[in-house]
């Protein structure tokens, strides 16, 4: 239905891992460069699926149920860090997996760069949060660097997932650390900033690699609305996120 025509039914990058491997210096998919998309990952898992259940659909929605499923377990790994309750998090993870809102990205099999990036993203704060608690400088190193390696895996999905370098800025802002003798919490967090190096590093990497693959072009060469004031864009923004707020509460 709607964009699996396109992403998948007519993805020539898709067809075996070979070519999908090609897309990591591709748009995605590679017909529609004007779109300024870049998922090698996506392509990845689309071409893995395509040789085991080939063009038949079923295969590709089980794969996304599969990979939904990972989220939620993730969701509810995250929540036992954050609210420190088995029971809580248990609560929070169900809401989580029955939530209408998500039926867009798991019912549509072009919604795969949602879950791929969902799925790396909150790999990678959980290891990021793991990390911030290591007294061990090796362990931590480790543990920072396997979370920018999910980070890239993020972005590679689905380009949204760039943002994870501003919720692990967030995360780090307003934890509240273990207090040493004599430190401060706010002192421990200025001391943890160097942390961020790495992942700001991963989002200028993930920038080069868009940039070749886009062969210079960053954003889309068609925007919504075109040749519509501005005035018509905000509100018709206002609305549709008026409506995904409605959607979630």
């Amino acid at each position: 239905i709607y964009d699996d025509r396109e992403f998948v039914q007519q993805n020539g990058s898709i067809r075996s891992v070979g070519a999908a491997i090609d897309a990591f210096v591709s748009p995605f998919p590679p017909e529609q460069p004007e779109g300024g998309r870049y998922r090698p990952l996506t392509a990845l898992s689309y071409a893995v699926d395509y040789s085991l259940f080939g063009a038949t659909p079923a295969g590709f929605h089980l794969s996304n149920i599969a990979t939904y499923l990972a989220v939620v377990l993730l969701v509810y790994l995250l929540f036992c860090q954050l609210l420190g309750s088995r029971l809580l998090a248990s609560a929070g993870a169900l809401i989580f997996a029955a939530h209408p809102v998500h039926c867009e990205a798991v019912d549509s099999i072009a919604g795969r760069s949602e879950l791929l990036s969902a799925a790396f993203a909150l790999g990678a704060l959980s290891l990021f949060l793991w990390a911030l608690e290591r007294r061990a400088r090796r362990t931590r190193a480790l543990a920072v660097g396997a979370s920018c390696l999910l980070y890239l895996g993020a972005a590679l999905s689905k380009e949204t997932g760039v943002v994870l370098l501003g919720v692990v800025a967030a995360a780090l802002l307003f934890r509240v650390p273990a207090r040493s003798e004599g430190e401060q919490p706010r002192q421990r967090r200025w001391a943890d900033a160097w942390l961020l190096l790495p992942f700001a590093a991963v989002a200028g990497g993930y920038f080069l690699l868009r940039y070749a693959a886009l062969s210079g072009g960053m954003i889309p060469t068609y925007t919504i609305l075109v040749g519509h004031p501005l005035g018509a864009k905000l509100t018709t923004m206002g609305t549709v996120q008026a409506h995904y707020l409605g959607l979630l509460v």
